[in-house]
């Protein structure tokens, strides 16, 4: 197939023909800032070891509810990357986004951070869990309701988690 065939085509679609509100300052900033914090993690390379492991020949098994999926999630146990990123621009709305960013890795580095490597679905679980217990008071507890494997994640890995 020819550029000129490809240009014609009724599924090319030039970019004129995307309609869209121009989104506000804050969005943007939110949309930046999400964006900065994914990419951080998914370079993490505890994070690809861990997916490593969970790699089959036909995908990727969840540790959690042991399906075979496409691609693995690494899901925060806690509060989300939406609502971390909410919480701080709401505190900090002048700051610039390299001192937004920086304040979002120092949050990501605490210890009682906690980071999951699951499937979607247990992600949106995990997700549902912490919403109920930060709702529901009287079931609240420090630490959402998580399916953790045994051992910690130098045993798994058979290194230190800092080791490259």
């Amino acid at each position: 197939m020819d550029y000129q065939t490809i240009c014609t085509s009724p599924f090319a679609v030039r970019g004129n023909a995307i309609k869209r509100a121009r989104p506000d300052t804050r969005t943007i900033r939110k949309r930046a800032l999400s964006a900065l914090v994914h990419n951080y993690i998914q370079s993490q390379a505890v994070f690809k070891r861990l997916k490593k492991l969970q790699k089959r020949h036909n995908g990727f098994e969840c540790y959690l509810c042991k399906k075979i999926v496409r691609q693995l999630d690494i899901a925060h146990a806690r509060e989300t990357v939406i609502d971390m990123v909410n919480s701080i621009l709401d505190a900090h709305p002048d700051k610039p986004i390299e001192e937004l960013f920086i304040m979002l890795l120092d949050i990501h580095e605490l210890p009682d951070t906690l980071f999951v490597v699951c499937c979607a679905a247990c992600n949106k679980e995990l997700e549902k869990e912490f919403n109920r217990c930060r709702t529901d008071q009287s079931t609240h507890t420090e630490q959402p309701l998580v399916i953790v494997p045994s051992g910690t994640v130098e045993d798994l890995l058979g290194v230190g988690i800092n080791d490259e």
